[in-house]
Protein backbone atom coordinates (compact mmCIF):
# COMPACT_ATOMS: atom_id res chain seq x y z
CA UNK A 1 0.00 0.00 0.00
CA UNK A 2 3.30 2.80 0.84
CA UNK A 3 3.99 1.96 -2.92
CA UNK A 4 0.50 3.17 -4.25
CA UNK A 5 0.78 5.97 -2.04
CA UNK A 6 4.13 7.01 -2.95
CA UNK A 7 3.11 6.87 -6.92
CA UNK A 8 0.14 8.83 -6.07
CA UNK A 9 1.79 11.42 -4.38
CA UNK A 10 4.06 11.25 -6.97
CA UNK A 11 1.26 11.71 -9.39
CA UNK A 12 0.46 15.13 -7.98
CA UNK A 13 3.72 16.48 -6.56
CA UNK A 14 5.35 16.17 -10.16
CA UNK A 15 2.80 18.52 -12.39
CA UNK A 16 2.52 20.97 -9.56
CA UNK A 17 6.03 21.28 -9.22
CA UNK A 18 6.28 21.71 -13.09
CA UNK A 19 3.63 24.06 -13.34
CA UNK A 20 5.10 25.94 -10.52
CA UNK A 21 8.92 25.89 -11.94
CA UNK A 22 7.88 25.78 -15.63
CA UNK A 23 9.15 29.51 -16.06
CA UNK A 24 11.49 29.81 -12.83
CA UNK A 25 15.02 32.13 -13.15
CA UNK A 26 17.33 30.15 -11.19
CA UNK A 27 19.89 33.16 -11.57
CA UNK A 28 19.64 33.75 -7.51
CA UNK A 29 20.87 30.20 -6.89
CA UNK A 30 24.02 28.79 -5.59
CA UNK A 31 26.34 27.09 -7.99
CA UNK A 32 26.99 25.15 -4.65
CA UNK A 33 26.55 24.97 -0.93
CA UNK A 34 28.74 26.18 1.66
CA UNK A 35 29.86 22.57 3.71
CA UNK A 36 27.95 22.05 7.29
CA UNK A 37 30.14 22.31 10.11
CA UNK A 38 31.99 19.00 11.34
CA UNK A 39 29.40 19.02 14.29
CA UNK A 40 26.43 17.46 13.27
CA UNK A 41 23.57 19.86 13.22
CA UNK A 42 19.88 19.82 13.95
CA UNK A 43 19.21 18.93 10.28
CA UNK A 44 21.28 16.37 10.28
CA UNK A 45 19.96 15.19 13.92
CA UNK A 46 16.09 15.06 12.93
CA UNK A 47 17.15 12.83 9.71
CA UNK A 48 18.85 10.62 11.94
CA UNK A 49 16.57 10.33 14.84
CA UNK A 50 13.33 9.47 11.89
CA UNK A 51 15.64 6.88 10.23
CA UNK A 52 15.67 5.37 13.86
CA UNK A 53 12.23 5.75 14.42
CA UNK A 54 11.29 3.93 11.22
CA UNK A 55 13.29 1.15 12.20
CA UNK A 56 11.16 1.01 15.70
CA UNK A 57 8.19 1.38 13.61
CA UNK A 58 9.28 -1.60 11.47
CA UNK A 59 9.21 -3.89 14.78
CA UNK A 60 5.72 -3.31 14.92
CA UNK A 61 3.64 -6.79 15.55
CA UNK A 62 1.47 -7.66 12.29
CA UNK A 63 -2.12 -7.53 13.31
CA UNK A 64 -3.84 -10.69 11.71
CA UNK A 65 -5.51 -10.68 8.81
CA UNK A 66 -6.23 -12.18 5.32
CA UNK A 67 -2.89 -12.97 3.39
CA UNK A 68 -4.23 -13.80 0.24
CA UNK A 69 -5.98 -10.50 -1.17
CA UNK A 70 -5.00 -10.96 -4.55
CA UNK A 71 -6.34 -7.36 -5.44
CA UNK A 72 -4.26 -5.28 -2.42
CA UNK A 73 -1.46 -7.31 -3.79
CA UNK A 74 -2.01 -6.27 -7.56
CA UNK A 75 -2.63 -2.80 -6.25
CA UNK A 76 0.73 -2.46 -4.69
CA UNK A 77 3.03 -4.12 -7.10
CA UNK A 78 1.13 -1.79 -9.89
CA UNK A 79 1.73 1.29 -7.11
CA UNK A 80 5.47 0.09 -6.54
CA UNK A 81 5.66 -0.51 -10.39
CA UNK A 82 4.81 3.57 -10.96
CA UNK A 83 7.31 4.77 -8.24
CA UNK A 84 10.07 2.76 -10.03
CA UNK A 85 9.45 4.37 -13.51
CA UNK A 86 9.29 7.58 -11.40
CA UNK A 87 12.35 7.07 -10.32
CA UNK A 88 13.77 5.52 -13.61
CA UNK A 89 12.55 9.10 -15.21
CA UNK A 90 14.32 11.23 -12.75
CA UNK A 91 17.69 9.27 -13.20
CA UNK A 92 16.80 9.96 -17.13
CA UNK A 93 16.33 13.38 -16.62
CA UNK A 94 19.25 14.36 -13.85
CA UNK A 95 21.60 12.03 -16.37
CA UNK A 96 20.56 14.25 -19.39
CA UNK A 97 21.35 17.30 -17.27
CA UNK A 98 24.37 16.70 -16.19
CA UNK A 99 25.65 15.08 -19.88
CA UNK A 100 24.33 18.27 -21.59
CA UNK A 101 25.59 21.48 -19.41
CA UNK A 102 23.29 24.22 -21.03
CA UNK A 103 20.22 22.61 -22.50
CA UNK A 104 18.45 21.67 -19.14
CA UNK A 105 19.20 22.48 -15.48
CA UNK A 106 20.03 19.28 -13.60
CA UNK A 107 17.73 18.10 -10.36
CA UNK A 108 20.62 18.70 -8.08
CA UNK A 109 20.35 22.31 -9.13
CA UNK A 110 16.82 23.12 -8.44
CA UNK A 111 17.50 20.88 -4.66
CA UNK A 112 20.39 23.41 -3.85
CA UNK A 113 17.96 26.66 -4.98
CA UNK A 114 14.92 25.30 -2.94
CA UNK A 115 17.68 24.48 0.05
CA UNK A 116 19.21 27.99 -0.07
CA UNK A 117 15.07 29.67 0.54
CA UNK A 118 13.32 26.67 1.64
CA UNK A 119 15.32 24.71 4.40
CA UNK A 120 12.17 23.88 6.58
CA UNK A 121 10.64 22.10 3.54
CA UNK A 122 13.55 20.75 2.27
CA UNK A 123 14.31 18.96 6.00
CA UNK A 124 10.94 18.05 6.05
CA UNK A 125 11.33 16.27 2.65
CA UNK A 126 14.68 14.47 3.88
CA UNK A 127 12.77 13.86 7.12
CA UNK A 128 9.64 11.57 5.78
CA UNK A 129 12.61 9.58 3.48
CA UNK A 130 14.57 8.54 6.44
CA UNK A 131 11.44 7.23 8.42
CA UNK A 132 10.51 5.87 5.02
CA UNK A 133 14.02 3.94 4.79
CA UNK A 134 14.45 3.53 8.21
CA UNK A 135 10.80 1.34 8.03
CA UNK A 136 11.76 -0.32 5.18
CA UNK A 137 15.31 -1.38 5.81
CA UNK A 138 14.25 -2.63 9.15
CA UNK A 139 11.32 -4.31 8.39
CA UNK A 140 10.48 -7.48 9.77
CA UNK A 141 8.96 -10.50 7.99
CA UNK A 142 5.35 -10.78 9.30
CA UNK A 143 4.50 -7.05 9.61
CA UNK A 144 2.45 -5.07 7.79
CA UNK A 145 3.98 -2.28 4.99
Amino acid sequence: MVPLVLAGVFAVVAPAAWHRFDDYNGSSCPSSLAPDNIWPTGAFMSITLAFLLGGLLGRLARRPGNVGDTLALFVAQVGLTVFILAIAGAWWYETRAVANPGTVQPITYYIMCIKNTQNDWTLLVFVLGALIAGRWLWHRPGTYF
